[in-house]
């Protein structure tokens, strides 16, 4: 899947004959409103991060870019891999074998209610910080309803 907005260069009839001749689900967001594609805004802010710590610390741009896309990602494969077809490249950086990464994964912890419970109120906390109570109704108080179409 690849997901963009509707600039011209993807949202022509040309391009969705080439996701159709290709096999890949082509997935359009408003053009000029960066909300709309969390994802591609996400991976822009990632590679700007990179860079600047890149540059701040004196290394090499290129080379923590080639870094990040040989990360195994949270599927275990990382961006090199899925778009290679499951070839790896070479890099400097230094791979831990899996058997070491299974001992600090959270994933593989037991499930325990009390986690759940607790990210469920944490979540719950976002939410309702741009909420607010209603007024109570009094006798005597304008109702207003919108009649729905059935």
């Amino acid at each position: 899947m690849v997901r963009t907005d509707n600039c011209p260069q993807v949202a022509s009839y040309e391009f969705a004959e080439f996701s159709k001749e290709y096999g890949f689900v082509h997935q359009t967001s408003s053009p000029y409103y960066p909300r709309s594609n969390g994802m591609a805004e996400n991976g822009v802010n990632r590679a700007k991060r990179m860079l600047k710590k890149a540059v701040a610390n004196g290394e090499d741009r290129y080379l923590a870019l080639l870094n990040y896309q040989a990360s195994p990602l949270e599927n275990e494969k990382s961006p090199t891999e899925m778009l290679y077809g499951g070839r790896k490249i070479a890099t400097r950086l230094h791979m831990v074998t899996q058997a070491s990464c299974i001992l600090n994964s959270k994933r593989d912890r037991p499930y325990k209610e009390d986690d759940q419970s607790q990210k469920r109120a944490r979540h719950k906390n976002y939410f309702d910080r741009g909420t607010r109570m209603l007024p109570c109704l009094k006798s005597g108080d304008v109702v207003r309803l919108r009649e729905t179409g059935q």
